[in-house]
């Protein structure tokens, strides 16, 4: 079975990029709306980030005395109907983000988009190639500057230093959508297998430890999602459950032998928009069984923990402020660390970070933005280790600000 859906998951992208040049020989065929096929069209942004902190780093030298512009990020993306049931969506990324990300242009998603069934109240299709993985209201948008809240999304939920893991997957979704009056319901479940996940971050996300270095491989996953909007959108609820089977390939001067991780995450998601006011809260809560590593990790059932609140306040179609409060835990049953702390080595904040964020943008044009944020955090939980390679060099209570300046069109 895992054969049939790793060839499927395959053949997905490989329509997926096989697709793309149908939009071209698709105007030879009288069959396609060319008037539909006009609506093709390119977009893409260019944004440069500022980073300055008074410890610790983030996206470069941040803690040095004049900051660190090593944040940037340029996207250029086409989307548009081949048929009216078929449509197809790309975006090649440059991110450049310290030592985490180092600006090598890539495949941010690839997707084929087909509707078999569609009707005035329903619509259902399937997507395959490369996709956004969609929990919370922002992973699919991630690495788009104009469509996140903020600079840096709330830590506790998107995780930054687990983000190659945590961005994408090759396989297939199914969808089912319903509209009915000023309600929307969708429904979909996404087979698959999620990338870039073999890198030091995701290691030490999951182990716990910098000193494994051996290799990381992920089965096949699965992830259900619920969304459901009702007051024309005002309302929104999402619900994703995913399961998946993460496994260790040590290497020949590994301490740690190989062994497997089964993770079942429950992502919460609620907002309501009242007026001028939006109030945003995400909850991220996975389970992860660790079998087979033998005495450095006994099997064991961690349980982390992360959620934040956040307000954001929109007087004008140029303006808009909010302030946020996220925290999170490695394990909600060892809050202050001490216990993982006693096990890995590592100071007890590295496993819990509290952050309370305050920020703003300006829009001086419908193409130009300017945003600006400032972080007071209690702990490192999520502290990118690549900039951060030593807990030697790392403080508990840290300050962040973060400037950024982004053209879209």
């Amino acid at each position: 079975m895992k054969a049939i859906i790793n060839r499927l998951c395959r053949a997905a992208c490989c329509l997926a990029v096989l697709a793309t040049p149908a939009v071209v020989f698709a105007a030879n065929d009288a069959t396609v709306n060319t008037s539909v096929l006009d609506k093709f069209g390119i977009y893409g942004f260019l944004s440069q980030g500022y980073l300055l902190s008074d410890h610790n780093n983030y996206f470069g030298k941040s803690s040095s005395n004049h900051g660190t512009f090593d944040f940037r990020e340029i996207g250029v993306g086409a989307a548009g109907n081949v048929t009216d049931n078929l449509r197809l969506s790309g975006l090649l990324l440059s991110r450049k983000a310290g030592e985490t990300d180092n600006g090598d242009p890539r495949i941010d998603h690839l997707i084929f988009d087909y509707s078999l069934l569609r009707s005035e109240n329903n619509n259902l299709g399937i997507v395959g190639g490369r996709f956004k993985l969609q929990f919370g209201f922002y992973n699919d948008t991630r690495d788009v500057p104009a469509a996140r809240p903020s600079i840096l999304l709330p830590q506790a939920f998107y995780y930054d230093n687990a983000r190659k893991f945590l961005a994408t997957a090759d396989g297939l979704r199914l969808y089912d959508e319903h509209y009915g009056g000023d309600s929307v319901t969708k429904y979909s479940l996404d087979i698959g297998r999620t990338t870039f996940i073999d890198n030091p971050e995701t290691r030490l996300f999951l182990l716990g430890s910098p000193i494994f270095k051996g290799h990381l491989n992920n089965d096949i996953s699965y992830a259900g999602r619920i969304y459901h909007s009702i007051n024309g959108g005002k309302t929104q609820f999402v619900g994703v459950l995913s399961n998946q089977r993460v496994d260790y390939e040590p290497t020949s001067t590994d301490i740690l032998p190989a062994g497997s991780i089964y993770l079942t995450t429950l992502w919460l998601s609620a907002q309501q928009e009242l007026g001028e006011f939006t109030f945003t809260s995400e909850v991220f809560m996975p389970k992860a069984d660790y079998r087979g590593f033998g005495p450095i990790i006994k099997d064991k059932t961690v349980y982390p923990l992360g959620y934040y609140v956040q307000a954001t306040y929109t007087p004008s179609p140029k303006w808009e402020a909010f302030v946020r409060y996220d925290v999170a835990y490695t394990d909600k049953h060892d809050r202050d660390g001490v216990k993982l702390s006693a096990s890995s080595g590592r100071p007890p904040y590295a496993f819990y970070a509290k952050d309370f964020t305050f920020g703003a943008r300006y829009r001086f044009t419908k193409n130009l933005d300017l945003s600006g944020e400032f972080h007071t955090i209690k702990g490192t939980a999520w502290l990118p280790i690549a900039d951060n390679p030593s807990d030697a060099d790392t403080v508990r209570d840290w300050h962040l600000l973060a400037l950024q300046i982004t053209y879209h069109f």
